[in-house]
């Protein structure tokens, strides 16, 4: 079955009429992420309705209260109503394709020399956080991107995990560390 088809609003969002859990349910990114983006500007629209309900909005403004709960109706109208349980539903299914993308861009990173430290850099955490999490979330049984079996690239799939005190997980510098240190320093980078 193909991704549902619709024409999103100049807001990036869906037009009324549009089965929202159908695309919720089949939607490709850009369905997920107008589903997501309708949710939060519905929600505005309806919040700003309340504030104007209430006499929140009405005093300095300097516009007709009247003819704003009216154009912010008309707004309402022409999106689609998106639950909150489909919005999050939306950010799950993108969450988890981002996930995989990531691990898909890490890949291609390592496979072109960059070291973990500058894929941390680039993701916002250390390169030892960095490797760690590609080691627990990407499937390393299959060989999607045909990967090097090289040493380096060996070692970032099964890298040793020792115990320290107490029996808990002590981080180790994995091989590929010290490989990409000694290629760094050969090439003058340093560290």
């Amino acid at each position: 079955m193909g991704y549902p088809q619709f024409d999103p609003t100049t807001e990036r969002t869906l037009p009324a009429g549009v089965d929202v859990a159908l695309v919720v349910a089949e939607g490709d990114d850009h369905g997920l992420y107008a589903v997501w983006n309708t949710f939060h500007h519905t929600h505005f629209l309806r919040e700003t309705l309340t504030r104007l309900d209430h006499g929140e909005l009405d005093r300095g403004y300097g516009f007709d209260s009247a003819t704003a709960r009216d154009t912010l109706r008309e707004n309402l109208a022409r999106h689609a109503q998106v639950t909150e349980i489909q919005a999050l539903e939306a950010n799950r299914r993108l969450t988890e394709g981002l996930t995989g993308q990531r691990g898909f861009v890490v890949d291609c990173a390592r496979q072109a020399g960059h070291t973990w430290k500058a894929i941390g850099a680039a993701l916002g955490i250390s390169g030892q956080d960095a490797l760690d999490w590609y080691t627990r979330n990407i499937d390393h049984t299959t060989e999607p991107l045909g990967r090097r079996t090289d040493p380096v690239h060996a070692a970032d799939r099964a890298w040793p995990r020792k115990l320290g005190a107490g029996g808990r997980p002590r981080r180790i510098v994995p091989v590929t560390r010290r490989v990409d240190a000694a290629i760094s320093t050969s090439q003058g980078e340093g560290r």
